[in-house]
């Protein structure tokens, strides 16, 4: 069954958490935090929620068995792409597999790649024949969602990524082995954003290991390490401005909307971030982290701390208290910040003050 609701119906609808009341909820705060995307003045959930609010155009429920499509107009329309992209969805689901079960956000993203991708792709393929051979309902007028604010849009890079880029890497994967090699794709699907970002590196070129040792103090607390990955790498430096944003637009990939790939995060090899919870509070503000990124080369470690450095004095107005170490005074972002490059492995120590960076690692 397929369902047609408003806008207004489906923002009822929805809810955001807004609060942070457990390790897991208090550590997405510190991954989003550590990617420049999500401040100390608001939580993620609201921040997600505000994007989802505005812009989803339809969704597939698989526990209901039904599609909803959003409808901005005040007479609920039927927009033919997206039930086009939704019945993918199903059919999806009922011959293949949604996937979702990676164990870390940026190898679901690259999961999410294939579904959304693979949606996006035949998406893409049957206006193609709407626009010649075949006779298709109309498109209701008006926009396809409401815009998404200023501070959301690196957040909303990261959401979009799987549907930018999946289709690039569903076409390259046809065009080599037809449908059944797209079918392999969910059992082996990708195993990071850089696999969706660079299609030609899957399935070849998976995700360095990255170990980061505790150094921690008593001060702190370690929690569940994760993962950033590329495209969440890239989001961080374009939404802080770090990077030239005129590049997003340009040399898509076939199928594609926006080009993620930059010279500052292109060369990602791997990365791991440890969030640490301050030992005496439950204020989110007084956590740190430790990101230890690797890199495919000196050059590409290089061109990446160049950037990280450039974000924390040029878009955050950071001054240098030396040695690597940073200090950003004012808004969300305050903290204190070390940058250290070792060959190929950019790490950065982030606390709430610089005499904290020694107890949430010390030595380097």
């Amino acid at each position: 069954p397929v369902e047609v609701i408003s806008r207004e119906e489906f923002r009822n609808g929805s809810s955001s958490d807004t609060t942070v009341d457990s390790p897991y909820e208090r550590a997405r705060e510190q991954r989003y935090e550590a990617a420049m995307l999500v401040g100390e003045d608001r939580t993620v959930g609201g921040a997600f929620g505000s994007i989802y609010g505005g812009s989803v155009l339809g969704y597939y429920s698989p526990g209901a068995d039904r599609i909803v499509i959003v409808s901005d107009s005040e007479t609920p329309t039927v927009d033919r792409t997206t039930l086009a992209h939704e019945l993918v969805h199903a059919l999806q689901d009922q011959r293949l597999s949604l996937l979702g079960g990676a164990a870390n956000p940026d190898e679901r993203m690259a999961e999410t790649g294939v579904v959304e991708g693979d949606a996006s792709y035949v998406e893409a393929k049957y206006e193609e024949r709407c626009a010649g051979e075949w006779d298709c309902i109309d498109r209701p007028s008006g926009g396809g969602g409401a815009s998404i604010a200023d501070e959301n849009l690196g957040l909303y890079l990261t959401v979009y990524a799987p549907y930018s880029e999946g289709p690039t890497l569903v076409h390259r994967v046809k065009q080599r082995g037809g449908w059944d090699a797209v079918n392999d794709l969910y059992t082996r699907p990708p195993r990071s954003s850089e696999q969706l970002i660079h299609p030609q590196d899957y399935p070849r070129d998976g995700p360095a290991t990255v170990v980061v040792p505790d150094r921690s103090t008593n001060a702190f607390d370690r929690a569940s390490a994760t993962r950033m990955g590329e495209a969440t790498l890239f989001a961080m430096l374009w939404q802080q401005r770090a990077i030239d944003r005129s590049t997003f637009g340009e040399n898509p990939g076939p199928y594609s909307a926006y080009n993620y790939s930059h010279p500052a995060t292109a060369g990602w090899a791997g990365d791991k971030l440890v969030p640490y919870f301050d030992a005496d509070s439950d204020d989110p503000s007084m956590d740190g982290y430790v990101l230890k990124t690797r890199w495919e080369s000196r050059s590409d470690a290089r061109q990446f701390a160049r950037a990280y450095r450039g974000l924390l004095t040029d878009s955050l107005n950071a001054t240098s208290e030396g040695d690597g170490v940073y200090r950003v005074e004012n808004g969300s972002f305050a903290d204190a910040f070390r940058v250290n490059r070792t060959g190929r492995t950019v790490r950065i120590v982030n606390a709430p003050t610089v005499d904290a960076l020694d107890e949430v690692r010390r030595g380097d």
